[in-house]
């Protein structure tokens, strides 16, 4: 249908914008017409299938895919044409700029990026699909780009977002796809393929309280294939490979993968909360089968019933997830209730030195280290992380000050190192030396102090 205008947001090397111009041209041959067959395909690959990539060789491959393809269907491009495909960052451009538009070294690029401006300003594109890219370490986002992951960041029903999650760059494209069809269009149809860890992550509260407001359903296919979180195992033990395994690559990738299509109606009620469905995709086989179940559809019923439902509840933070609970569950005191003061832990930097499982062996090194005898090359060979400087830790200078001050002036102290492993540590108030000495939790260590403490007593 000439009204859908279809988008791949980073689409690499052209993979998805392939299949969707297959089945534009399987659609064609079927309804007829094969005078204006090539006419039409070419009209489709031109007008209303686009493709934003941000490095140059992807882009260049994506063209030649494209070109390929429509040679093959004896639909070829003229000289004068091109396919949808642009060079351009998805991320930014879709509202005007207040400054002057940055001068770019050559002319063509300045054409590319004003053609791709276009698409996003005026464009009614309804549905967007693709891989946007997976990175826990992107740079922070900036600018316009920084507006897409605030979008995410507040809350009104569930707990606030918690942890860095929403830096993470395929929760920006999620929200440049849903601004575009749920503020832009109106209507339309959103499908990645992404990192799952936005279906019940502590940072992603807010992003699934957004789609459960504004699309009116979320269907969830569930890759799994984590190694994190399962290991790349089934729930029965059975190997559970990445969704991107390959021969060639049978890891694929380490972390698990969902498909979500979510879905906006041109009747969206805005105080409706979208439907959600979820079905699991276990094993080596899941792929084979997950195709056998798009090539039932449209129209199988009997796929549609292996989706479970889904009523993600404020209290367990709308995670997209098929945990069952106990009656009554929701209205146990949170651990936030139960520790109304929390603390972060003691950091070391220097745990070789200044921890230790044997607490007299602990003594003996610490008290080597404030002898004045000891000369800081003796101390440096004996225990180099004690002598080894860094941008927070003058080490010549805190040994200094800490052999005025004395041994005594410290203390070993049980401390919680790791998870049911208790060790000693030479704790001391002052300098560097702990890293992060954290008074105000050492404050806290009196025999008496309770872990836990009701609200009211017990009647």
């Amino acid at each position: 249908d000439k009204n859908v205008v279809v988008l791949d947001p980073c689409c690499g090397t052209g993979a998805y914008l392939v299949e969707v111009l297959r089945l534009i041209g399987e659609r064609l041959k079927s309804a007829g017409g094969e005078a204006t067959f090539a006419h039409r395909l070419k009209e489709a690959v031109t007008t209303r299938l686009f493709g934003f990539e941000l490095l140059p060789a992807p882009y260049v491959v994506a063209h030649l895919q494209l070109g390929l393809l429509l040679r093959k269907l004896g639909a070829p491009l003229a000289e004068t044409e091109r396919a949808g495909v642009y060079l351009t960052n998805a991320l930014t451009g879709w509202t005007p700029l207040k400054d002057p538009k940055v001068m770019l070294p050559f002319p063509e690029f300045a054409d590319e990026r004003d053609a791709a401006d276009a698409i996003k300003r005026t464009r009614k594109i309804l549905v967007i699909l693709g891989n946007p890219p997976y990175d826990g370490f992107a740079s922070v986002a900036m600018g316009e780009e920084r507006d897409l992951s605030d979008a995410y960041r507040k809350s009104k029903r569930a707990p606030q977002p918690q942890g860095q999650g929403l830096n993470e760059l395929y929760v920006r494209f999620f929200r440049m796809a849903e601004r575009q069809i749920c503020e832009h269009t109106g209507s339309g149809v959103v499908s990645f393929i992404s990192n799952y860890s936005w279906l019940e992550g502590l940072s992603h509260t807010a992003m699934r309280e957004q789609f459960l407001s504004v699309f009116d359903t979320l269907r969830i296919d569930n890759l799994n294939g984590d190694k994190y979180a399962t290991g790349k195992l089934t729930p029965t033990g059975e190997s559970d490979p990445s969704a991107f395994s390959t021969a060639q690559n049978r890891e694929g990738i380490q972390v698990g993968t969902a498909i979500a299509t979510l879905t906006r109606h041109g009747a969206h009620k805005p105080d409706s909360i979208g439907k959600v469905t979820l079905r699991q995709w276990w094993g080596r086989d899941k792929l084979a089968a997950l195709a056998a179940s798009i090539a039932a559809l449209p129209g199988n019923e009997n796929e549609d019933e292996k989706y479970e439902p889904l009523n993600p509840h404020p209290a367990l933070r709308l995670a997209f997830f098929d945990g069952r609970v106990a009656d009554g569950y929701v209205d146990w005191p949170t651990i936030v209730e139960l520790f109304p003061v929390s603390f972060p832990g003691v950091t070391t930097s220097r745990d070789s030195a200044l921890v230790d499982i044997e607490k007299v062996i602990l003594q003996h090194r610490m008290q080597r280290y404030f002898d004045p005898k000891a000369t800081n090359s003796e101390i440096e060979l004996e225990t180099p992380v004690l002598m080894t400087a860094t941008k927070r830790f003058n080490a010549e200078k805190t040994r200094l000050k800490l052999i005025a001050l004395g041994y005594s002036s410290g203390q070993v102290v049980r401390y919680s190192y790791r998870p049911m492993d208790v060790r000693w540590l030479y704790w001391h108030a002052e300098t560097k030396l702990l890293d992060e000495r954290r008074a105000e939790f050492a404050a806290q260590r009196f025999c008496r102090n309770s872990a836990l403490r009701p609200s009211k007593p017990a009647s």
